[in-house]
């Protein structure tokens, strides 16, 4: 049975954009390279900042960022360039609750400062002369430590 008026505009409406999303995201690899830019993202690593998840993580772009998920889907993931003011405000709006401030120098050299809420973790990380803002969520059936590797290895797959 085919429908027509209403319902199908509804179902639409409902069901389009997911597909939408999911044909504009793949599943990472573990080797391909996405990047982050000042004009945006997109699936092309020719941007000023690429970042290359381990494979299972499902990588979709949106508007300005990229949005990850997960290989088990309970953490959701969003990466962007952010300036310098947007930079400071978003620490500052994640130590409001009284988290501290942790900074940490990685493996690659790129400087991360970080602030690890209940329910949600954010870092700034400076690749070269870019600032990328990472904010993290676990579903709420999943514990945002459980993580902290995997946020850890993001991090470092951040590159110039």
């Amino acid at each position: 049975m085919a429908l027509t008026g209403v319902a199908a505009t509804v179902v639409t409406a409902l069901v389009a954009p997911g597909l939408e999303a999911v044909a504009a995201g793949r599943e990472a690899d573990g080797a391909r390279s996405f990047a982050l830019g000042d004009g945006g993202s997109s699936l092309d690593p020719a941007g000023a900042v690429t970042l290359t998840p381990e494979a299972g993580w499902w990588v979709e772009p949106r508007a300005s960022t990229l949005w990850l998920s997960s290989p088990d889907r309970a953490l959701g993931v969003e990466l962007r360039v952010v300036s310098e003011r947007e930079a400071r405000d978003a620490l500052e709006g994640a130590r409001a609750g009284g988290d501290p401030l942790l900074t940490e120098t990685l493996a690659s050299g790129a400087l991360v400062r970080h602030v690890t809420e209940a329910e949600r973790f954010v870092a700034l990380a400076q690749i070269g002369d870019t600032v990328v803002l990472l904010e993290a969520a676990a579903a709420p059936e999943a514990a945002l430590a459980d993580y902290r590797v995997a946020l850890g290895r993001l991090l470092g797959s951040l590159a110039a």
